[in-house]
């Protein structure tokens, strides 16, 4: 009998960053102003590769060596913060494939790249290691003009150490080389402020029709399942809630809301687009709490996916000078949500604010991070269900906005409800553009 194998695919190619190429080549050509040397750093990102599935041995070998391990990369590759020297200890050894520098060429999508030819003032979002020289880089770019927006830190899903995140407006654009070539740099990106996402409340969501024609009685229907939301709290971060104050807000949602102080002290929507996401995700019209009002058909206005559940308001999108918007602080609403609000589930229709089609961006690897562990100052893992909206770029493909294209959170597009005559809005659709 014979060996059993299954080949794999591109399985000589490593993708690192934007950039794919073949190891076989060994490095790829790279313009110097997006290369990266080994330098004096006495600790710096370095690449690896092995010529097989990875077995944990040669990765214990890596770390005996003195490298940390930081992420997989596709195929059979890691990257790694390694000691200086390092690369003499595993050039020859077994199933070691190619060893290279984390070059600046591979920190950044090749758009951002190409706005280095400009002079120009933009914002990003500086993804760094916890290396010395990190906080120096910073100062540097504000002393130069560039403004703080916000900072947070935390491991991302596929990270195994902790990675720090720095929002700067008025960065130079012709300063972008020199950035991405520091060691302290994982990668960047640029940056804008988080938008609301329209969405519009749908019960055929819930699959309760026949032949196309929904039917009343949903709230009974949910009940034989078990499935309407009680017990459940729902963190909906978003432009806030109603009036903001529990004894005068909507009755549809009274007497089982709660509000993210230490979000924003002021829960007000002066908006609407928040109270109308609270409402599709738990809004309830039955009387004697709810205002009873229903259509023509006998169908409840307002009625929520989950109508029994709770909810806990995050004015995280501020649209006024009373609070600071946190929308693009996930490990901020997260560990709020979780560990204050005692949601487990968190509902989000808003965007970052950046292109669509912008595929797997830092924001999405700290969003799915924040699924498997909410709060990462308490012990072990508390894990959340994070929902978004798909965003309103559609309908082509390749236009999910970010940080929809995350891997481990639900993205809803929308659904036709049975309003004859009338069109859904153009849904951003997938696929991720990884």
């Amino acid at each position: 009998r014979g060996l059993q194998f299954e080949p794999v695919e591109d399985a000589d190619l490593l993708n690192v960053g934007s950039e794919t190429f073949d190891v076989r080549d060994g490095e790829p050509s790279i313009p110097s102003q997006w290369s990266s040397a080994a330098g004096p750093a006495a600790r710096r990102p370095y690449l690896v590769k092995f010529d097989a599935p990875i077995r944990e041995q040669w990765l214990a070998d890596l770390q005996a060596a003195g490298a940390e391990i930081v992420q997989y990369q596709p195929h059979f590759g890691y990257l790694l913060i390694v000691p200086a020297g390092f690369e003499s200890k595993i050039g020859k050894r077994e199933h070691v494939a190619f060893g290279g520098e984390y070059h600046a060429a591979y920190k950044a999508r090749a758009e951002l790249k190409a706005r280095a030819a400009e002079d120009q003032r933009i914002a990003v979002r500086i993804v760094l290691f916890d290396l010395p020289g990190w906080q120096e880089r910073i100062d540097g770019l504000l002393e130069g003009g560039a403004r703080f927006e916000a900072s947070s830190e935390g491991t991302s899903t596929s990270q195994w150490i902790r990675l720090r995140d720095v929002v700067l407006r008025d960065v130079r654009s012709r300063d972008l080389p020199g950035i991405l070539r520091d060691p302290a740099v994982y990668w960047v990106e640029e940056w804008a402020p988080a938008r609301p996402e329209d969405e519009r409340a749908s019960q055929i969501s819930a699959g309760n029709y026949s032949l196309g024609v929904p039917a009343t009685g949903y709230h009974a229907w949910l009940a034989t399942l078990g499935a309407d939301g009680t017990g459940v709290t729902v963190a909906v971060a978003d432009t806030g809630f109603d009036t903001g104050v529990a004894a005068t807000i909507h009755e549809d949602l009274r007497n089982r809301t709660a509000f993210a102080t230490a979000i924003c002290s002021n829960s007000r929507d002066q908006n609407g687009h928040g109270t109308n996401t609270a409402s599709i995700a738990l809004g309830d019209a039955r009387l004697p709490t709810g205002t009873g009002l229903t259509d023509g058909l006998g169908f409840f206005w307002g009625t929520g996916g989950a109508p029994g559940g709770s909810l806990y308001v995050q004015r995280a999108l501020s649209t006024g000078t009373d609070c600071t918007a946190l929308a693009g602080q996930p490990n901020v609403l997260a560990a709020d949500a979780f560990s204050v609000g005692g949601a487990r589930i968190g509902s989000h229709s808003f965007n970052d604010g950046l292109t669509p089609g912008n595929g797997y961006t830092a924001n999405c690897a700290v969003w799915d991070a924040r699924v498997r562990d909410a709060d990462t100052g308490v012990a072990g893992n508390q894990p959340y269900l994070v929902v978004f909206s798909a965003g309103n770029s559609g309908p082509l493909r390749g236009t999910l906005t970010s940080p929809h294209a995350a891997k481990n959170i639900i993205s809803v597009g929308a659904t036709e409800n049975y309003r004859p005559g009338q069109c859904p809005d153009a849904v951003g659709c997938g696929g991720s553009a990884d």
